[in-house]
Parts: structure tokens; C-alpha cells; sequence
């Protein structure tokens, strides 16, 4: 869509449209996690059961904090005031993501 209004892709579109993209991955993962112990008595092989709890905790993660490592990125390129608040921003929502909320498991069910 941003193609279509600017007739162009510059890289502030693409570490954007990256930074979205990872926290709807981080989503899916988070529901593959959920459901890995039912997925693995069905025989379902998703990235999850294949790889195992300690992965996908790791993947999840990672997925939940390059976003904001993306905005900081995003912000160098830019170079406005503007862009150096979101990256103060950034810093502290990636400071709140609590390496003990990444490593807790859900409740089942």
C-alpha cells in the first residue's frame, strides 16, 4: 500500500513494514507455545514440536525485541527529532519486556 501513494520503497518503509511483521510472527509463536503438548499428542509437527520449548521460548523472544532494536535502527537513519523520540521510546518498551516474562511458560488451557 505504500508503494502505491509514494511510487517508491525506501528503507524507513521496509524496517517498518519488518517491525509489524515481527510482532504478528511473535503472535503465532506465542499460540505455537501454547499448544505444543497437544500439537505433539496429534502428531502435529509445527516449528514448536520440532524444535522444543527452549527454542521456541528463545524465538519468541527475539521476536518480541527486534522490533524495538528496528525503530532504534529506523531512528539513525533518519535523523529528526521525531525519530530520536520513538527511539527513547523503544528503549524503554524493550526495557520492560522482563527476561522472566520471556522465559515463563503459559497456563495450559
Amino acid at each position: 500500500m505504500y508503494y502505491l501513494h509514494a511510487g517508491t520503497i525506501g528503507a524507513a518503509a521496509l524496517l517498518a513494514g519488518a517491525a509489524l511483521g515481527l510482532l504478528a510472527a511473535a503472535v503465532l509463536v506465542v499460540n505455537n507455545l501454547r499448544d505444543i503438548d497437544s500439537d505433539r499428542r496429534i502428531g502435529k509437527n509445527t516449528l514448536a514440536v520440532r524444535c522444543g520449548v527452549r527454542f521456541t521460548l528463545i524465538e519468541y523472544a527475539l521476536l518480541l525485541h527486534a522490533p524495538f532494536a528496528l525503530v532504534l535502527v529506523l531512528a539513525r537513519t533518519r535523523r529528526t527529532d521525531r525519530a530520536a523520540r520513538a527511539a527513547r521510546a523503544a528503549a524503554v518498551g524493550a526495557a520492560a519486556l522482563s527476561p522472566r516474562a520471556a522465559r515463563r511458560r503459559p497456563a495450559p488451557g
